[in-house]
């Protein structure tokens, strides 16, 4: 597992060293889709009374789905960038 995640921070940092550009949109994009899936997360949330799980239940399943496209789509997010360029820089 440790070996994986050194391998993708070393894919992390050749992307920004070759291709600025597309790290940068991909970052962007990752961005506002959390931004995007997070006021949705609160619509929902709004929406439902605080005596009504199935609106918590229902906010948490989208926000959860959000994040999965989020990774599925290989978006780079800010947050797993460190941990893979920190694990690869240590190594």
């Amino acid at each position: 597992p440790i070996q994986k995640l050194i391998e993708s921070g070393e894919h992390k940092y050749q992307l920004l060293q070759h291709k600025p550009y597309q790290f940068l949109l991909s970052s962007i994009l990752a961005g506002a889709y959390l931004t995007l899936i997070g006021f949705v997360f609160w619509s929902i949330r709004q929406a439902f009374s605080a005596d009504v799980p199935l609106g918590m239940l229902l906010a948490c399943l989208f926000f959860g789905t959000g994040l999965c496209i989020i990774i599925l789509t290989r978006l780079e997010l800010f947050t797993s960038n460190v941990m893979y360029m920190t694990v690869s820089g240590l190594s």
